[in-house]
């Protein structure tokens, strides 16, 4: 089989860098505003508009925490380096920032994985944040970047591969209808279950690549 290989981050690829980020420096609104955005009352550009000029921390402080406290599953790497054999596209697909993301990758020597999400830069102890266009396709529009119209352009630029994806949150339910293979664990697993969707259940990227080297080889 001819595949693409795409990934959510936060709580697939690592823990929920995002959640450990804001309950170690931002401010205690944060907590409000998580509730909201879990119980659908606002979305995820709304979230980060709320909770991320709150945030104080320099570059320094941000490394430091990042290398000490947030690791990627190093299964991951496993697939990434069964992905470069049998050639088949991998990309990090996530409504997180890419300040976090790219460094961790940098610390697990995996810098070579394309990542979508939004950006983000330091302005000294602050952090500014921009996030992609919205499509025009786009249904909700509540989410900062758009899942959906990453897996389009994959599919639009794959047309004959099967577009595989792995996830476990809320942001992951929305691509359901755009892949063809699902890994799913948590939240979007049991959204699977509920909605009779069919997937696989992960614990970590070990058994996904277990699942793969069938797939693929």
């Amino acid at each position: 089989m001819q595949a693409v290989f795409l990934t959510d981050f936060d709580g697939t690829v690592s823990q929920d860098v995002l959640l450990t980020i804001f309950k170690r420096f931002a401010a205690p609104q944060w907590e409000e505003a998580m509730e909201s955005y879990k119980n659908g009352q606002i979305g995820s550009r709304k979230l980060y508009e709320t909770v991320i000029p709150t945030i104080r921390v320099t570059q320094q402080e941000w490394h430091r925490f990042l290398y000490y406290h947030c690791f990627v599953d190093p299964g991951f790497a496993k697939l990434r380096d069964l992905c470069r054999q049998t050639a088949t596209p991998l990309a990090i697909v996530s409504d997180g920032l890419d300040l976090y993301i790219r460094r961790m990758l940098k610390n697990a020597d995996m810098e070579d994985v394309p990542v979508y999400s939004n950006r983000a830069a330091f302005d000294g102890d602050r952090i500014n944040i921009a996030f992609p266009p919205l499509p025009e396709e786009c249904p909700c529009g509540a989410c900062a970047n758009c899942k959906r119209a990453v897996c389009w352009q994959y599919r639009q630029d794959y047309p004959t591969r099967t577009l595989i994806y792995a996830g476990d949150g809320l942001s992951d339910i929305k691509v359901l209808e755009d892949v063809d293979t699902i890994y799913a664990k948590g939240t979007l697993a049991e959204y699977c279950q509920e909605q009779g969707i069919a997937y696989t259940r992960f614990e970590n990227f070990n058994d996904i690549v277990s699942d793969m080297e069938r797939i693929l080889t």
